[in-house]
């Protein structure tokens, strides 16, 4: 932190090992003149240069220089701050951090590996994962998106559902469904009606989240989604087989019942008194009363010849 008005300039024990400065003297605050005897000559003038044109603007400042560590090494650095004005729009503070270039180096390096481990991950799950911000605009893209779109990354990546889907209600629904779930905090797992590229109808399984930052704030959505298509297309015509086998055993036990009533009787009646000729006389008499086509085949028949169709019946 570099106090402007009284030009003290106070760090931590890394600032100070960096410049090679005591760090009680840093801690309590050094003119910024002894720490710029630190920088390298070469660098001196440029950096003075960057610091007079940051002051006179104020906002933003970035500079990459070599200073003299504790260590009696030069190593380079990079300084970020800002130029914080008052109201009268003089500059008064100027707080920032030094990054060493080994420590950049890691740093990105972490970074350059994440980002390779994320895109490793989101090529290789099966559909498309996508991550969308507040206003719905896609940042996050596997190949899957690509492909379901029909444009390459550099085409989706920006851009909303409305102006990617060629069907507009499709699009309002996908973003409707975003925008729920962001306002409630909750994940959800739903199903969406979105046109392939090819113009061909597909429902996609999506599995839904909000995207957090560090504070807890709800900065986006992200999400996965599978074709689930030819799956649900399967269900509905099993369901239709179901339907059709229902309707049919509902049409043969109709038409079946009253034929089958009078010999099932007579069955019965026959179980009861086998040698009861004046019985077996009345059942059979019964069993002709069946529709036509049926009675002399109920006619015909003996005991023997009757219980058998009992028991199946």
């Amino acid at each position: 932190m570099w106090s402007i008005p009284e030009d003290r300039i106070s760090g931590d024990e890394r600032f100070a090992h960096l410049f090679g400065l005591d760090e009680a003297a840093c801690r309590e605050g050094i003119p910024l003149g002894a720490a710029f005897d630190a920088i390298h000559p070469a660098d001196r003038e440029r950096v003075s240069a960057a610091i007079d044109e940051v002051l006179a603007r104020g906002g933003a400042y970035r500079c990459e220089y070599r200073v003299l560590t504790r260590d009696g090494t030069w190593t380079w650095v990079e300084a970020n701050g800002r130029v914080e004005t008052d109201e009268r729009g003089r500059p008064v503070r100027f707080p920032g951090v030094l990054l060493g270039h080994d420590e950049r180096h890691r740093v990105e390096a972490e970074r350059d590996r994440a980002l390779t481990l994320l895109k490793t991950f989101t090529e290789t799950v099966p559909g498309v994962v996508y991550a969308k911000d507040r206003e719905g605009r896609l940042v996050v893209g596997n190949r899957g998106v690509a492909d379901l779109l029909g444009v390459p990354e550099s085409q989706f990546l920006g851009r909303t559902d409305i102006e990617l889907l060629a069907d507009r209600s499709q699009a309002e629904a996908v973003m409707a469904n975003d925008r729920r779930i962001m306002a409630r905090g909750l994940p959800e797992q739903i199903e969406e009606e979105v046109r392939l590229a090819d113009g061909a109808p597909a429902t996609w399984l999506s599995t839904k989240a909000p995207w957090f930052d560090d504070a807890g704030n709800v900065i986006g959505v992200i999400g996965a989604s599978i074709d689930i298509t030819e799956r649900r297309q399967m269900m509905q015509e099993l369901e239709q087989s179901d339907r059709r086998k229902d309707e049919f055993l509902a049409m043969l036990a109709h038409e079946l019942r009253n034929p089958l009533a009078p010999i099932r009787t007579a069955a019965e009646l026959l179980r009861l008194a086998p040698g009861d000729q004046v019985t077996v006389g009345k059942a059979s008499v019964s069993a002709g009363h069946a529709p036509a086509g049926r009675s002399d085949f109920a006619l015909q028949c003996d005991h023997r010849d009757v219980e058998p169709i009992h028991r199946a019946l």
